[in-house]
């Protein structure tokens, strides 16, 4: 009971702190909520979105990683065997 009675009290002290009419306060207060709420939600969706680009540049870079190795792997094969035609090629030189 004297719980019940402390928060009464607490509130109508809350309340006189307050000089506006409790339908302006109300409206305030609704709009600030309003307004936190809006932008927690907006702060979440970026935060997906960040979320989602990271997971797809991860994706990206493990692909392009392996087409490099690829295409070094081919680099590699292009140059042996340019050089085994300029080798060639110096054999033929010294033999004419």
């Amino acid at each position: 009971m004297r719980r019940k009675m402390d928060k009464k009290a607490e509130q109508s002290e809350e309340l006189k702190r307050y000089k506006s009419p409790k339908r302006i306060l109300l409206r305030f207060f609704e709009k600030s909520r309003n307004k936190w709420k809006a932008k927690c939600k907006e702060g979440k969706y970026q935060i997906k979105l960040l979320q989602n680009k990271i997971r797809y540049l991860k994706k990206n870079k493990e692909i392009l990683k392996d087409r490099l190795k690829a295409v070094e792997s081919e680099l590699d094969e292009i140059k042996a065997k340019a050089k085994h035609v300029s080798d060639k090629t110096e054999q033929l030189k010294k033999k004419f």
